[in-house]
């Protein structure tokens, strides 16, 4: 079994209500929420990350749980 982090998700779909949860992964812990991540914004303690962004390693870093975030896409014109 693949190790995995507590994380603190923060998300759109929640009403923006941070909610303990875990995952290695922002896309695991999507995937674990019910979360598309389609037009999503990802970011992890304030920083844009990408989806296989590795939390375990953030958490060991930093000595916390990193603050997970999705957010809708702002729309690009032109």
């Amino acid at each position: 079994m693949a190790k995995t982090t507590n994380v603190t998700l923060v998300s759109h779909t929640n009403g923006s209500i941070p909610m303990d949860t875990h995952g290695a992964t922002p896309a695991e812990v999507a995937q674990r929420e019910g979360i598309s991540l389609e037009n999503v914004e990802i970011s992890v303690n304030g920083k844009t990350e990408i989806a296989t962004f590795d939390l375990v390693k953030e958490a060991e870093s930093t000595g916390a749980s990193p603050l997970v975030s999705f957010q809708k896409g702002k729309v690009k014109s032109g």
